[in-house]
């Protein structure tokens, strides 16, 4: 079910009132800049990749109608602190939450195999989302933090009030059992 205030964020958007982005502002744009900045590793460029995503946002909704406003924006967000990240990151090597959790991942997929086809990336996300069907509520959100959010050991330690050897642990038994859930369903 729809979150009252941001079906009201919704109409806003829709009846073109710059007041919507207040809003949104008000209710998600801290969260936004810290996921922006996990991946980026600047404050600056957080910044700019959540006022881009709000731009993003007035131009997309309407037509768009997101069924979940708060999921849509921080999507938003990721995904243009990526693009930027990828952008800086053929300039020049960044370290960032985002590089060390993709060098973590990283064996779970061949360095011969592309993910750029998109029936094998989606594929790929199917079975980690099957996968993660399959582990206690605590682990998937552990796994979530750091690979959706890019949040370091120390941030979901800290955020699940959790000791940092077990959010290591958590994860490091994890991609061994992923690993052997993707061989097992001929993913890698």
């Amino acid at each position: 079910m729809k979150d009252l205030e941001d079906i009201k964020i919704i109409e806003l958007f829709n009846l073109r009132d710059e007041q919507s982005l207040s809003e949104i502002s008000l209710k998600y744009a801290e969260k936004a800049k810290s996921i922006a900045y996990n991946i980026l590793g600047s404050v600056e460029d957080a910044e700019e990749c959540v006022n881009d995503a709000l731009v993003r946002l007035w131009n997309n909704i309407p037509p768009q109608q997101p069924d979940n406003l708060q999921a849509y924006f921080y999507k938003t967000v990721r995904n243009i602190s990526i693009d930027r990240y990828r952008k800086n990151s053929a300039e020049k090597r960044a370290d960032s939450n985002m590089t060390l959790a993709l060098d973590e991942i990283s064996e779970l997929i061949k360095s011969d195999q592309s993910v750029e086809n998109s029936i094998e990336e989606k594929l790929l996300v199917q079975s980690v989302n099957s996968f993660l069907k399959t582990v206690k509520c605590e682990q998937r959100k552990i796994f979530v933090q750091r690979y959706w959010y890019f949040m370091s050991v120390k941030e979901i330690s800290s955020l699940l009030n959790i000791s940092q050897s077990k959010v290591t642990v958590t994860l490091t038994r994890m991609l061994k059992k992923l690993w052997q859930y993707l061989k097992k369903e001929e993913i890698i």
